[in-house]
């Protein structure tokens, strides 16, 4: 790598299925597309050495290329930039590097500075001046003593937050980089092994990340406190401090004893208040559930009953989600309360991969911000996806459609058909494959049909006559032994109308929102309030999924029916920060829930590149639900 910038657009494109256009990623790097060009250029300089390749088109963009292991490699350097593991020469890394500077130092001169980062007084004195801008942020500045140097300023508890953001970084594999001069790694190994004990004793589990954010506090508290700061800490309100306070503060007097430093009431407080954690038992004893968590739980309840009203699944009954959900609540709400954030490396996938997921952890996010007062960013609404997503697939499995084979061709030929059928229908479950004179034991299975390549007459079980195994219409053919084929076209007459199709102009994302609700609204399709309602939910977190594809979406209310406006521009826009260029706009009355699988077809029709592109260029609506139906 050379610069954070181009490990960042390594990591975009991994990210990305299909092109990423030179304007894309301009936007996401603030840049002009010339020097995307140019960055573009220096990294197949690089990438090469991984036997891998930006490849382009013409029009098109750029698309990362090589195979899945040599690609694994290079995004896997790509993340360590990032991350602060490895220096590259940009202005973001010396910037870095200066701040740890101050942080190890009392007092340092700009001759100081410049011999160890090894630039010019003039540079130096260049980079102070972003340095100052940078920790504005942390309600901090330098100052400056004559004969001494300069310093950092300002309350003990931002400092502290400083350090735990430029000195402490972590590599995604758990392994911890620590910029502190009094800090060795006998310490950092003593503060992970004492903690990974003290959690075992006590039958605690906490993530991965928990437990690297409480190394990191536990750092900053033990570099503090050598340097005589304990009593400088302003901490929260005591009683938030009791769900951890005496796990903490046994953890800290066994750590402090071992480093031979005093410990001090301030530094157990510092703990408890700032790292966030919840310390919970794993055991099977339950303990008292106090008023917080009941508060939590009716929450959950209530919101969760309105995402049954729209997806028609009812979450609560899965038990691994209910549990998994208020955990991971419970632990939000001391982090936000500890004021610390928690990135979400995988943020980007997440919203590409499981949109629905994400819609429904909004609604979850908004009953959590009318309840507690508590807002959600777009990072924990990923994390909440994530449980959403498990417990679909977990639905998955308890409702995939299972056959079982009868064939008269010999048993390898039905584990042929078994695989053909399987990679194509992923929520299909294959429970045995048979020979003719075992057909007894397929009608004594527990299946929904029997796919056979005999007529079979006086089955107990559905059956399905294939007579050539080898040809494509097979998945076809079992597909709509399930209705899956007419429910799909179904659902998409309910849901599209060709006078809900446009071709329009405009410029801005709200701009071309407006004229399209205004047209839907003119033809009788929605009523005013779901204009604004519609624009609301676009600033909660932005509906461009890749492709050229945005789905702007809100629940209306009353007796207008669902129905998805399609809108063609006439040139791509940034949405946000992807170029857009088709939108599907969905009004969706939870009245017709039966209709929610309408997102899954879309879903699955903007994921091909190729058929977006074309519905752009022909502009034609039989053709789009075609396409869709398809």
């Amino acid at each position: 790598m050379i610069t954070k910038k181009h490990a960042t657009i390594v990591i975009y494109l991994n990210d990305k299925d299909g092109y990423v256009t030179s304007n894309e990623l301009a936007r996401l790097l603030d840049v002009s597309t010339k020097t995307i060009k140019r960055y573009i250029s220096d990294l197949n300089n690089i990438v090469k050495e991984y036997d891998v390749e930006i490849s382009s088109s013409r029009g098109i963009g750029y698309k990362l290329s090589g195979s899945k292991a040599n690609t694994l490699r290079l995004v896997k350097e790509a993340e360590n930039y990032i991350n602060g593991f490895l220096d590259d020469d940009s202005d973001e890394s010396r910037i870095g590097n200066a701040i740890c500077r101050f942080i190890n130092k009392t007092y340092i001169s700009v001759e100081e500075m410049s011999e160890e980062l090894n630039l010019s007084v003039g540079a130096t004195n260049k980079l102070v001046t972003k340095i100052k801008e940078q920790i504005k942020k942390y309600d901090l500045i330098i100052k400056s003593k004559p004969y001494y140097g300069s310093y950092i300023y300002g309350e003990e508890i931002n400092f502290r937050q400083l350090i735990t953001d430029y000195a402490i970084k972590n590599d995604g594999k758990n392994k911890i980089k620590v910029d502190i001069e009094n800090i060795s790694e006998v310490d950092i190994n003593n503060i992970e092994n004492v903690l990974a004990k003290h959690l075992r004793k006590q039958e605690i589990i906490i993530s991965d990340k928990d437990f690297n954010l409480l190394v990191s506090k536990i750092i900053v508290s033990i570099f503090r406190s050598k340097s005589g700061n304990s009593e400088k800490v302003n901490y929260l309100d005591t009683e938030y401090r009791l769900h951890n306070y005496l796990f903490i503060k046994d953890l800290m007097e066994e750590l402090y004893e071992l480093i031979d430093c005093e410990l001090l009431e301030e530094e157990v407080l510092y703990i408890s208040n700032y790292s966030g954690v919840v310390a919970n038992s794993y055991s099977k004893n339950i303990s008292k559930i106090n008023e917080d968590q009941e508060k939590i739980n009716k929450l959950i309840d209530k919101a969760l009953k309105d995402i049954l009203l729209i997806s028609a699944r009812d979450y609560s009954q899965d038990e691994e989600f209910m549990d998994a959900i208020f955990d991971h609540i419970k632990r939000f709400i001391n982090r936000s309360k500890a004021n610390v954030e928690s990135k979400n490396p995988l943020l980007s996938q997440i919203k590409s991969k499981f949109p629905i997921e994400f819609n429904l952890a909004i609604f979850l996010a908004n009953k959590i911000e009318s309840e507690l007062s508590i807002k959600l960013n777009e990072d924990e609404l990923g994390y909440i996806a994530i449980h959403f997503a498990a417990a679909n697939e977990r639905n998955k499995k308890n409702t995939s459609k299972k056959i079982c084979i009868v064939c008269h061709y010999g048993i390898g030929t039905g584990q042929l058909l078994s695989e053909k059928l399987k990679q194509s229908i992923s929520d299909l479950n294959v429970i045995g494959v048979y020979p003719v004179r075992y057909l007894d034991i397929a009608n004594s299975q527990d299946v929904d049909l029997i796919v056979s390549t005999i007529e079979i007459k006086d089955s107990e079980k559905p059956v399905l006559y294939i007579e050539n195994i080898f040809d494509d219409s097979v998945v076809a053919n079992v597909n709509k032994a399930f209705y899956e084929k007419e429910e799909r076209r179904k659902i998409i007459n309910n849901m599209f109308e060709e006078e809900a199709f446009f071709t329009i102009k405009g410029k801005e994302k709200e701009e071309i929102i407006n004229n399209v609700c205004n047209q839907l609204m003119q033809r009788g399709f929605i009523e005013e309030n779901a204009i604004q309602s519609i624009l609301d939910r676009e600033k909660i977190s932005s509906t461009e999924i890749g492709n050229l594809v945005a789905i702007p979406h809100t629940i209306v209310e009353g007796d207008k029916k669902s129905i998805i406006g399609v809108a063609i521009l006439e040139n791509p826009i940034i949405w946000d920060k992807q170029e857009v260029q088709l939108i599907f706009m969905v009004f969706f009355n939870p009245k017709e829930k039966h209709n929610f699988s309408i997102f899954k077809y879309l879903y699955t029709f903007i994921k091909d590149e190729g058929g977006v592109r074309g519905i752009i260029k022909i502009c034609d609506f039989n053709k789009l639900i075609k396409l869709i139906e398809d």
